[in-house]
Order: C-alpha cells, then structure tokens, then sequence
C-alpha cells in the first residue's frame, strides 16, 4: 500500500493512521474486520 502526502512529515505523529478491511484481504472471519496502522518511526 502506498500514500502520497501533500508535505514532508517531520514526525510520526504528523502522519494519518491508514486503515483497511482484512475481510476484503481474507485475513479475518467476521464482522469487525477493520485494521488500523498508525505510523511510530519515519
């Protein structure tokens, strides 16, 4: 997965958490199938 953003983030804290479904990947069973990435290094 890959994102562009408009600036150079100078923290981790400056870049958005990503976010996808692990149903559509079929990396879970059930309904609460969401998984969140939250950056902590750059």
């Amino acid at each position: 997965k890959t994102r562009t953003l408009d600036h150079e983030p100078k923290s981790p804290e400056e870049i958005p958490w990503w976010n996808f479904d692990d149903l559509s990947t079929g990396q879970s069973e059930g309904s609460n199938s969401d998984t969140y990435l939250k950056p902590i290094a750059i």
